[in-house]
């Protein structure tokens, strides 16, 4: 079925052009050409001579509305602002289409603003073109960028035009500073990191126009002419450029495509500077998109101060169980730089509901898995050393790179190995600031202790080996707080990871506290689960659980 207009509001939206373009509009006639997409919409005619704007191809407007108007956009196509021969111009698309800003759902001024704003478009005097082509820089770039799919950076942007390295990244390319960043990156990433060249970044002065887009060999090379000794091989020349605007520098690539042609060797040794401009200056060029990958960008687009300072940071963790690994997935998010991991333990098909690897990582040791799951998933970070073996059978290389941890976490350990943490830390010199984490019972309530000096047994555990923080006791036997497994030694609480992770946050946000803040010990904050969980189960509470899911601190 046929939706039309309704009379009322096309007579409604015909007044108002009466009343502010008197005799300068007329309905659409049914053998005159549409821009596409016209089907089922109320299309009118309006003159836009070019003494009411800037744009001397422009002589009409098309206006159209679908029958959900208001709540439906108006539509302006300014056909005669596109095709062969016309310059370039900013917020006009694909056959003349004005990018308008947000509309009212009041009729009158929906109208009235509308076309307002597409005088203003077509209005534009030189000087704000070239700043509306600026602020939005990246999306005019990316209109037509051809078949190769976009580039990745490593290279943080700034900086003056230098050299870079670049190697294949799928179908397109990879950019970073130099050769260990790239190589870093990419060996992290799972791939091979063997065949990387040199190459530019070139940092422009002022963004250009579309109009003035490089589109031949010669004008990147007009741009740094230090692009003509990279012009050596029969192979395409990829290039990185910086590009100034309102908002901050945005990065785009090119990739400069010589022809097959004979006298340019496909390895690279000395050509004539003749034949390279011969060949390179009348080569095209390829527009590219890029994604970067730098640190400052992945951790807050520019925009997170924080990350910067957890770049540098390292922490340990003792325990790289459910509760440990989502800790340092977090942290990684967060920005931190690096991680030493330590756990004796290996991957179970049943851990993975509440760890933070998967199937793939089953049995594989904890530790070495959760360090290249990190790496994958964050190749830009420093480093992420791991160690398969229990805290007390650790090394000096392993202890001395602890110890020189800007945090360490005891996360979800047992009692026995805090204890054997917190007395080699007490014999260090310069001890790092420890965090014990650990959840209780079903993961009811779970706990973020940054820890004093001289934690032993007697000021950690009562009398029955429990911490004397803990929010519960006297659980009933009956309540089965520890099942054994059928054939297996070894028992586990049944609780899900949605249970735990009040208590994952919790510690990391302490964590990222002393990082960043320098928060000195003691401090104990507690996550209060689902109260109502112990209560059923006939456990006492103690009197500072006096909530449900919430973050409280006890000091």
């Amino acid at each position: 079925m046929t939706i039309v207009l309704p009379p009322a509001a096309r007579n409604a939206i015909e007044a108002i052009l009466e009343a502010r373009w008197p005799g300068e509009w007329r309905r659409a006639r049914d053998n005159e050409v549409m821009p596409g997409g016209m089907s089922g919409r109320t299309v009118w005619r309006l003159d836009a001579a070019p003494g009411d704007h800037s744009h001397a191809g422009v002589r009409f407007v098309w206006v159209s509305v679908d029958p959900d108007f208001p709540l439906s956009r108006m539509r302006v196509h300014a056909p005669g602002a596109v095709g062969p021969g016309t310059p370039a111009w900013p917020h006009v698309e694909g056959e003349g289409a004005l990018c308008l800003r947000a509309l009212p759902l009041d009729v009158e001024r929906h109208v009235r603003l509308a076309i307002s704003d597409a005088f203003d478009i077509l209005g534009m005097d030189d000087a704000t073109r070239t700043e509306e082509f600026g602020r939005e820089f990246i999306p005019y770039w990316g209109r037509r960028t051809g078949t190769i799919p976009e580039a990745r950076s490593l290279v943080v942007p700034g900086g003056p035009t230098r050299p870079i390295v670049w190697a294949r990244w799928d179908k397109s390319y990879i950019f970073a500073e130099d050769k260990a960043a790239l190589t870093h990156w990419l060996t992290h990433s799972g791939h091979k990191a063997d065949d990387i060249h040199r190459s530019r970044l070139v940092r422009l002065a002022t963004a250009p126009s579309p109009d003035d887009y490089p589109k031949m060999g010669a004008d990147l090379i007009a741009l740094d002419p230090q692009l003509r000794d990279l012009c050596e091989r029969r192979a395409p020349l990829p290039v990185l450029i910086d590009v100034p605007t309102p908002g901050g520098t945005s990065q785009v690539a090119v990739v400069i495509q010589p022809p097959d042609v004979p006298g340019l060797p496909k390895r690279a040794h000395p050509v004539s500077a003749d034949r390279r401009d011969q060949v390179f200056g009348n080569a095209p060029v390829a527009r590219m998109s890029v994604m970067r990958q730098d640190h400052a960008w992945v951790h807050g687009r520019d925009q997170n101060s924080a990350a910067a300072t957890l770049s540098d940071k390292v922490v340990g963790v003792v325990g790289c169980g459910a509760l440990g690994s989502e800790i340092v997935r977090l942290l990684a998010a967060a920005g931190t730089g690096q991680f030493v991991l330590v756990d004796k333990d290996r991957m179970e098909s049943a851990n993975t509901t509440r760890h933070t690897l998967g199937a793939s990582s089953v049995g594989q040791g904890k530790a070495p898995a959760l360090s290249g799951h990190v790496a994958r998933q964050f190749p830009h970070l420093a480093k992420s050393m791991c160690y398969h073996r229990a805290f007390e059978d650790l090394g000096d290389e392993a202890l001395n790179e602890l110890a020189s941890c800007n945090l360490l976490i005891a996360a979800g350990v047992d009692a026995l190995a805090i204890i054997r943490i917190c007395r080699w830390r007490d014999g260090l010199d310069d001890p790092p600031p420890l965090l014990v984490a650990w959840t209780e019972e079903f993961a009811c309530a779970g706990h973020a202790i940054l820890v004093e000096p001289g934690l032993t047994s007697d000021t950690f555990l009562n009398s029955r080996g429990r911490p004397v923080a803990n929010l519960t006791s006297d659980w009933p036997l009956a309540a089965a707080v520890n099942v054994t497994p059928a054939g297996c030694g070894s028992a586990f609480q049944p609780y899900t990871a949605t249970d735990m992770m009040g208590t994952v946050q919790t510690t990391t946000r302490l964590a990222l506290d002393v990082l960043l803040k320098g928060t000195p010990a003691p401090v104990h904050r507690v996550w209060l689960g689902d109260r109502s969980v112990p209560e059923a189960l006939g456990a006492k509470l103690s009197g500072a659980f006096d909530g449900s899911r919430r973050e409280k601190e006890l000091l």
